[in-house]
């Protein structure tokens, strides 16, 4: 009896490494197959706004496959040019997949990214990266990632993500997340304040990060733009407004200003949340920050819309916020 046991109990090791060096093997060396995916731009709520069409723009994409249990990267896609659908030639196994769009925008991780090597580098090496802060300026798409681990990847080109019941085949939708945060501005202003805007119309933003990383809360080194950014000149526009209410008669109206998220772990830190400063001469501003929630979160995080509609005061703002997730139901992107 004592030996049957010992038998059983040799059997039952065998077959626990023989069914753990299959699944190491499906993920290293697994058969070939072929996967289908989309991509759009992501909402988070009903209390959504489509935007504009350049804000959905994916221009590019690159697929980085990460073997789920070593973490080494074992594809690294290029997807140049949008197709409809593309297709991923991968191989069976369980995988992390980070979905990059629009890396064009900063040549300089867009190089680091291409040398990415399989069987060389891990996902690891990720969370270094970033996109510098001029990759968020309005004349250039939106980068965009998104990150979904563990999916595993089976014969006859099925996949399965952790929160699927079972199995599915056809054309993957992959969500992707925008780094950036969009601004609509509408603030009023009095006759007299606009009579010392008129000419240089400048408005800029300062407490801007020098960069965005491709992971959210990843690192807490990081700094702001000393110059901050400046609101191009060509895109302040002041209208009349029909029935002013005491001496407000103008309205400065900038649509569709693209900034780098601002986030930081205390996020109870004023100091740190994005000012907005309105100059009407030599030594005469008017500033108000910008962010989620004054007096409990001073960030504006990733692919958020915040709508600014305020009244300038001698030296500082009225605001009326409205907190927006960009939405894409209708214009996906086949890849």
């Amino acid at each position: 009896m004592r030996n049957s046991m010992f038998l059983l109990g040799v059997l039952y090791f065998i077959l626990i490494l023989g069914f753990n060096s299959c699944t190491d093997r499906e993920v290293e060396g697994g058969t070939p197959v072929v996967i289908l995916v989309s991509a759009e731009s992501r909402a988070d709520s009903p209390n959504s706004n489509q935007g504009d069409p350049a804000d959905r723009t994916i221009a590019t994409l690159r697929v980085l496959v990460y073997e789920s249990v070593s973490g080494k990267l074992a594809f690294n896609i290029p997807v140049p040019a949008i197709t409809n659908p593309t297709k991923l030639d991968v191989k069976t196994g369980k995988y992390d997949f980070v979905f990059i769009a629009n890396e064009g925008s900063d040549s300089a991780l867009a190089t680091q990214l291409a040398a990415l090597t399989p069987g060389v580098h891990k996902k690891r090496s990720l969370y270094d990266m970033s996109f510098a802060a001029d990759a968020f300026v309005a004349n250039k798409n939106i980068p965009m990632v998104t990150c979904v681990n563990n999916v595993l990847i089976l014969d006859n080109e099925e996949y399965q993500t952790p929160n699927m019941q079972a199995s599915q085949t056809g054309v993957w939708p992959i969500a992707m997340e925008r780094l950036g945060i969009r601004l609509d501005l509408s603030l009023k202003i009095t006759q007299l304040q606009y009579n010392k805007f008129v000419t240089n119309r400048k408005l800029y933003f300062t407490n801007v990060p020098n960069c965005v990383y491709l992971f959210p809360f990843v690192a807490n080194n990081r700094t702001t733009i000393p110059a901050g950014i400046t609101v191009p000149f060509a895109s302040v526009d002041i209208v009349d407004i029909a029935n002013p209410i005491n001496d407000y008669t103008k309205e400065i109206q900038c649509k569709r200003i693209i900034l780098p998220e601002n986030t930081f772990l205390d996020i109870t830190n004023e100091s740190k949340a994005l000012t907005l400063t309105v100059e009407f001469g030599t030594n005469e501003t008017a500033s108000g920050i910008l962010c989620l929630d004054p007096g409990n979160n001073y960030t504006l995080p990733r692919n958020t819309y915040f709508d600014v509609s305020g009244i300038v005061q001698m030296s500082s703002f009225i605001f009326d916020t409205a907190i927006k997730d960009w939405a894409s139901e209708d214009f996906w992107h086949e890849l």
